[in-house]
């Protein structure tokens, strides 16, 4: 999905792309917005984009191509979910920047390492 898709849709609070086919998607893509929550479940997504969005609350990417967490950069994120992805290796500093998550499902994963 490129950069101005979303351009103009300032007053969106949820935007829900499942079950497409998306691969990748444009950095900052839905700035500015207010965007509360993402649900990019059953795509072929290999990682978590970096949004921008500095509300989201909210992030359901189950059923994607995930193989791996990263540095997510979204402070306000509460709601994180990748399960049933292809996920293995966990960085130790996924989280270090998401201090008001309470929920993270991880299941349907192969994990097996956090480094």
């Amino acid at each position: 999905m490129e950069q101005d898709v979303f351009i103009g849709l300032s007053s969106i609070d949820f935007i829900e792309l499942n079950g497409n086919q998306i691969i990748s998607i444009a950095e900052n893509i839905f700035m500015p917005s207010s965007i509360y929550c993402v649900d990019l479940v059953g795509n072929g997504l290999s990682e978590i984009p970096n949004f921008g969005l500095k509300r989201m609350a909210e992030l359901h990417m189950s059923y994607n191509r995930i193989v791996n967490l990263q540095f997510i950069n979204i402070l306000s994120l509460q709601t994180l979910s990748v399960s049933s992805n292809l996920i293995s290796d966990i960085q130790n500093t996924a989280f270090s920047n998401v201090r008001d998550l309470l929920v993270l499902e991880l299941q349907n994963n192969k994990v097996m390492d956090t480094t």
